[in-house]
């Protein structure tokens, strides 16, 4: 069996456990390819980084953006049922309601190369944005096996693609977070 341990206290986030609390969220997030509109590097990875959900970052015509997203020492295991959860913030819907507008694509990086890039949607949780109620949290859980990665295999990032849908402009990512992980695998020294 393969150790799940962490000595952070577990979190509850939009209605998702996270058993090892904070080290079970995004700890980078990089752009890699385009621009988010109106915000700096450093505050896309502001943003994208930690359980808060308070803000979101989006991307408007002409701009695209692909981000990668890593999770430090921890990562995403491949278990039965959704590994990840990626949180979206959008307007008020009934739970389970899928945001068509909202949708964006994923994919997951598997020790050589990034999975083909997969469309996902929004689903409405119930759950209203902590820092403004006229908002909803929206959850798509990933499920790695969807993304070619064998069970209980692992993987250390996933990639974004955040691109204007011309209606309600792009997905409002606010962030990442594991709910199936193990520690990062430590350093092999071959120096003899």
């Amino acid at each position: 069996a393969i150790p799940v341990t962490s000595a952070a206290a577990p979190i509850s986030v939009a209605g998702f456990l996270f058993a090892n609390g904070e080290d079970d969220f995004a700890q980078s997030a990089v752009v890699v390819s385009g621009a988010v509109t109106g915000f700096s590097l450093s505050q896309v990875e502001a943003v994208l980084v930690g359980s808060n959900i308070s803000d979101s970052i989006r991307v408007i015509t002409p701009d695209v953006a692909e981000i990668d997203i890593a999770f430090g020492a921890r990562r995403i295991l491949n278990l039965d049922g959704p590994d990840a959860v990626l949180f979206e913030l959008s307007g008020d819907q009934p739970v389970g309601t899928p945001d068509y507008n909202e949708r964006f694509w994923v994919s997951v990086f598997n020790g050589v190369e990034f999975s083909p890039f997969q469309v996902v949607v929004p689903i409405a949780t119930g759950h209203d944005d902590p820092a403004d109620a006229t908002l909803d949290v929206f959850a798509v859980q990933l499920d790695l096996t969807d993304y070619g990665i064998l069970a209980g295999a692992s993987a250390d990032r996933i990639r974004i693609r955040l691109v204007d849908n011309l209606v309600t402009r792009s997905a409002d990512p606010t962030g990442v977070g594991l709910l199936h992980s193990v520690p990062e695998p430590p350093a092999v020294s071959y120096l003899g």
